[in-house]
């Protein structure tokens, strides 16, 4: 992740910025081989450049957040599925992950 930005002063009232964001994730529906090992995961590229006023150039900088989360549930096979007591025999985890700029 990176941010570059420059400020420019154009008047007494009027500032403007030239801000440049980059968002790189790591990607594993796309994988390639190197060296003889397969399955190593690819990246995905994220790029925002603009020359704006500060009001507008923030508000394009917040559109490169990203939310992922995912939801596994595990338990023992029959027993998980049981009406009320099969919440004795499954857990659930839960993972978030937040990309910002």
């Amino acid at each position: 992740m990176s941010l570059n930005f420059t400020p420019v002063v154009l008047s007494q009232s009027r500032i403007q910025l030239h801000i440049a964001t980059e968002v790189t994730d790591v990607d594993t529906s796309h994988t390639f081989e190197i060296s003889g090992t397969s399955g190593v995961p690819g990246f995905r590229t994220r790029k925002n450049e603009r020359r704006s006023s500060c009001r507008q150039a923030l508000d394009r900088v917040g559109r490169l957040i990203s939310t992922q989360s995912q939801q596994a549930i595990n338990g023992v096979p029959g027993l998980m599925n049981l009406p009320v007591l099969g919440s004795l025999f499954r857990s659930r985890d839960y993972l978030r992950q937040e990309t910002s700029s």
